[in-house]
């Protein structure tokens, strides 16, 4: 193989291997992309569940024959420097429930 046999060799390698990175970059993309959708997806059903949850109970404000006098959704509360958020909370005088989804 001549000298110039090879640079042109070498140099078509050179543009091969720079479409093939700009390829890995579009597919690097589009993997995101694909993340970060199935990770909405899991999200998105998170908030239908708590949605149909809270319209099945919002009218009767009743959970497992126990009445409560108010339901909230998304409640949070902080004490003592601890914070925490709750899909939803039934109160009444007495009863204090608090459906999650696993």
């Amino acid at each position: 193989m001549t000298d110039d046999e090879l640079k042109a060799l070498v140099a078509s390698l050179a543009v091969a291997q720079d479409r093939t990175d700009e390829q890995m970059k579009r597919t690097d993309e589009k993997l995101d992309r694909i993340g970060a959708m199935f990770g909405n997806i899991g999200q998105n059903q998170g908030d239908v569940a708590e949605e149909f949850f809270y319209n099945s109970l919002k009218d009767t404000q009743t959970l497992a024959g126990v009445h409560y006098d108010f339901i909230d959704k998304s409640f949070s509360r902080t004490s003592n420097g601890v914070s925490d958020e709750f899909d939803m909370i039934l109160v009444n005088g007495q009863d204090v429930a608090i459906p999650e989804s696993l």
